[in-house]
C-alpha cells in the first residue's frame, strides 16, 4: 500500500499469481527520486522476497517509515496491540501526511511528451555499430511524431550506464527529463538477418507500456528500425489521446550503406575523433549525394578544423540547407540555422540582416522545443559569439558563456562547446576562468581533437610557470598544437604578447 501511494502504481503488475511472483518491483527511489531514500528503503525492506529480510513486526516498519520520512509524531501515542490497528495507523499516517506532501508538492520532473532512447545491447560483435546507431535512427524516427520530441542521441548515450534494462532506462529518463524511455537489444538471427526487440517504459511509474520486435536482412537494418518505430507508436497510442502510426522524420537517405557510414561518423564525432568522422561522413556523401545530414555534419567538422569561414565548411552548410527536406524537426531546425549562418559568412548573402534575424528566430524555436539539447545551445552560442551585435541588441560575455555552459551541461563530452569559452575568457584577461574551462575540457575530453592545443594554452596560463618553462613548452609543441593554440591566444591581451610572438616565430616557414 505504501509503495502504491507513493509511486502511483502497484509494485507488482503481473496478470497471474505466477507472474507476480516472478516480477521485481522497480526501485521506488528510481521511480520517484523526490521520495527520501530512507523511506524508499523502508518500503523495499517491507517488500523483500525473503521473509527473514523483512521487518520483525509492524511496529518496526512504522518506526522506519516515520524516521525515513523525517516526520516524527507530534505527540506520544500508545502502541496499538493488534496488527490490524498498527496497519490502520500506518496507512492513516502515510495517507494524511507523507504521500499527500510528496505527490502534490513534488510531481515528477519529467516531460510526458519527451522520449529518450537508450543504447541497445548488442549480442553479436559484427553489429557493434548499432549499439549507438539504434539511438540515432529511432530518435530521429520518433521526433515530431504526434506531440513527441526526443532527447539528443549524444545526450542519451553520454548519460547512459549499465545494461539495457528497465531500471537503467528509468534512471536515464530521470537524468534527461524524459517521461518515456526506450531500451532494447539487437542480435543476429541467421547468417544474413538481424532481430531487434525494444521496450517502451513510462519513466514516472517504471511500468512497461509495450514490447515490440522486428526482423529483417542485415543490409536493411534501417527498414527494421522503421518497423520498430511504427510498433512503438502504436503501443504508445494505446495510452494517449493522439494516434500516430507514421514517422515524424527520417535519416533523409534511402541508402542503407550511406546511413551506416553516417552513423559511424556520429560515433567518431562523439569521441572527438574529427578526422575519422570526416572520412565516414564523406563516404556517406559519396554513397548518397542528397544526404543532407551527412553534408551538414561534414561541414561542421570542417569548420571546427579549419575555422568557421572555411570555404569547404560554408559550401557544405549551404548544400545541406538546399537538401533540407523530410527530416526530423530537430535536424531540420539545426540545418536551417547552420545554412543561414553559412550564407551570411560567405559574404554572398544579399539579405544578411534578414537571414540573421531568421537564424536567431529559428534557434529560439529549437530551444523552446529542445531546452536541454547540447547542439541547439552550441549553435545559440555560435550566434551570440559571432553575431552578438544584432539590431541594437548586444550579447554580453556572460550571455555568450551562458549558452556554451548550457551546451556543456547537456553533454559534457561535446568538445567544441569548450573552445569559444576558453577564447572568451582569455580575451577578458580572466585567466582563472580560462583555467576552469581548460580543466573541464581536459578532464572530459582528454583525447579530443583540440586537446594538444588546449594543453599548450594550459601550460602558458599556468600562474606558477616561469618564462623558461613556457619557452620549453612552446619548443616541444607540434605544429598542429601551435595552430590550435594560436586561435585562442590571438585575442589574449598584454602581458602575454611574448607568447603570440613566440608562436608566430616557432610556426614560421622554414622552422627546423
Amino acid at each position: 500500500v505504501g509503495y502504491e501511494m507513493l509511486a502511483g502504481v502497484p509494485p507488482f503488475g503481473g496478470a497471474t499469481p505466477q507472474a507476480v511472483r516472478a516480477d521485481e518491483p522497480p526501485d521506488l527511489h528510481a521511480v520517484r527520486p523526490d521520495v527520501p531514500a530512507a523511506l524508499a528503503q523502508a518500503i523495499a525492506t517491507g517488500l523483500a522476497r525473503d521473509p527473514s529480510a523483512r521487518f520483525a513486526g509492524a511496529a518496526a516498519f512504522r518506526d522506519a517509515v516515520e524516521a525515513g520520512a523525517g516526520r516524527l509524531a507530534a505527540r506520544p501515542r500508545a502502541r496499538v496491540p493488534t496488527m490490524l490497528g498498527v496497519a490502520a495507523a500506518l496507512v492513516v499516517a502515510l495517507g494524511s501526511g507523507i504521500v499527500w506532501y510528496w505527490r502534490v508538492h513534488h510531481p515528477p520532473r519529467v516531460d510526458a511528451d519527451t522520449v529518450v532512447v537508450a543504447p541497445f545491447d548488442v549480442l553479436d560483435d559484427r553489429l557493434a555499430l548499432w549499439h549507438e546507431g539504434m539511438v540515432d535512427v529511432l530518435a530521429r524516427n520518433l521526433d515530431g511524431a504526434g506531440l513527441l520530441r526526443t532527447v539528443a542521441p549524444s545526450t542519451g548515450i553520454g548519460r547512459w550506464s549499465g545494461r539495457s534494462d528497465r531500471r537503467s532506462a528509468v534512471a536515464l529518463g530521470r537524468a534527461t527529463g524524459a517521461g518515456l524511455a526506450i531500451y532494447g537489444s539487437i542480435s543476429a538471427s541467421g547468417p544474413d538477418s538481424v532481430h531487434a526487440s525494444a521496450t517502451l517504459v513510462n519513466v514516472v511509474t517504471g511500468r512497461s507500456l509495450g514490447d515490440v520486435d522486428a526482423q529483417d536482412a542485415d543490409s536493411h537494418i534501417d527498414r527494421m528500425c522503421d518497423s520498430l518505430t511504427v510498433q512503438l507508436l502504436r503501443e504508445l497510442g494505446r495510452s494517449r489521446r493522439w494516434t500516430a502510426v507514421g514517422r515524424g522524420g527520417s535519416m533523409g537517405s534511402s541508402s542503407p550503406a550511406a546511413i551506416a557510414a553516417y552513423l559511424q561518423g556520429e560515433h567518431w564525432l562523439r569521441v572527438s575523433n574529427w578526422d575519422s568522422a570526416l572520412v565516414s561522413y564523406d563516404r556517406a556523401i559519396g554513397l548518397d549525394s542528397a544526404f543532407a545530414l551527412a553534408w551538414a555534419a561534414s561541414g561542421l567538422v570542417h569548420g571546427w578544423q579549419r575555422g568557421g569561414d572555411d570555404a569547404i565548411s560554408l559550401s557544405y552548410g549551404l548544400r545541406a540547407g538546399a537538401l533540407n527536406r523530410g527530416l526530423a524537426p530537430r535536424d531540420s531546425l539545426l540545418i536551417t540555422v547552420d545554412s543561414l549562418m553559412s550564407a551570411i559568412r560567405s559574404g554572398a548573402d544579399p539579405h544578411a540582416w534578414t537571414d540573421l534575424g531568421r537564424s536567431f528566430a529559428t534557434i529560439g524555436a529549437a530551444i523552446q522545443r529542445y531546452p536541454t539539447d547540447p547542439v541547439v545551445w552550441y549553435l545559440e552560442g555560435e550566434l551570440r559569439e559571432h553575431f552578438g551585435v544584432y539590431r541594437g541588441h548586444y550579447y554580453t560575455s556572460a550571455q555568450v558563456l551562458d549558452a556554451f555552459d548550457r551546451s556543456i551541461a547537456g553533454d559534457s563530452l561535446f568538445a567544441p562547446a569548450y573552445l569559444h569559452p576558453i577564447e572568451r575568457a582569455l580575451s577578458l584577461d580572466d585567466e582563472p576562468l580560462a583555467r576552469r574551462y581548460i580543466a573541464a575540457y581536459t578532464a572530459q575530453v582528454p583525447n579530443g581533437a583540440a586537446a594538444g592545443g588546449v594543453r599548450l594554452i594550459e601550460a602558458l596560463v599556468d600562474p606558477g610557470a616561469t618564462d623558461a618553462a613556457r619557452d620549453s613548452v612552446l619548443e616541444a609543441a607540434s605544429s598542429g598544437e601551435l595552430v590550435q593554440a594560436q586561435a585562442s591566444l590571438g585575442a589574449w591581451p598584454d602581458p602575454a604578447e611574448w607568447a603570440i610572438q613566440s608562436l608566430e616565430l616557432l610556426n614560421a616557414p622554414g622552422r627546423q
